[in-house]
């Protein structure tokens, strides 16, 4: 017997994390979904005065865009996400 796992994608973490009560986080690494911690206080403290920083020199500079505790998926796959 052949049990096949399922491939998850960036549109099926779209549909779990939205779901009404839920507070999980999800990270795919090449379609597995795992179920993550949400980050603590300190974390929270330590990005903000992170990109506080980055952000000024950035805006600055004209360099683009800073961004906190948002998903990343390579452009050509939709089997990964970090966050």
């Amino acid at each position: 017997m052949v049990i096949e796992q399922q491939l998850y994608t960036i549109d099926d973490v779209w549909e779990l994390a939205h779901q009404p009560g839920s507070e999980n986080h999800y990270e795919l690494i090449k379609g597995e979904l795992l179920t993550m911690s949400p980050p603590g206080g300190l974390h929270g403290e330590l990005a903000y005065m992170i990109a506080r920083y980055i952000g000024n020199f950035i805006e600055e500079h004209g360099l683009g865009t800073v961004t906190v505790e948002t998903g990343y998926h390579p452009p050509d796959s939709r089997h990964t996400l970090l966050s």
